[in-house]
């Protein structure tokens, strides 16, 4: 996801707020699984991760898509 700006009361954001927060738990599992030296467990918590973040940008992208131009071209 690119650093763009989402307002936090839109649809988008409540959308993507519990797959972010499942997104920062994964990521604090998969440290603390490397410090355990539980590598297996780590290799599965890091194909999870990768499948939440294909979510989130599933979502922005289909949110994009469906958004209007933010600037007019002036062609007609």
């Amino acid at each position: 996801m690119d650093s763009q700006i989402i307002d936090p009361d839109s649809e988008l954001a409540q959308t993507l707020q519990p797959l972010l927060e499942q997104e920062a738990l994964l990521e604090s599992f998969i440290e603390e699984a490397k410090q355990h030296r539980k590598f297996e467990d780590a290799k599965t918590l890091k194909a999870n991760l990768s499948e939440i973040r294909a979510e989130i940008d599933r979502i922005v992208i289909a949110a994009d898509s469906r958004s209007p131009p933010s600037k007019p071209t002036g062609k007609r």
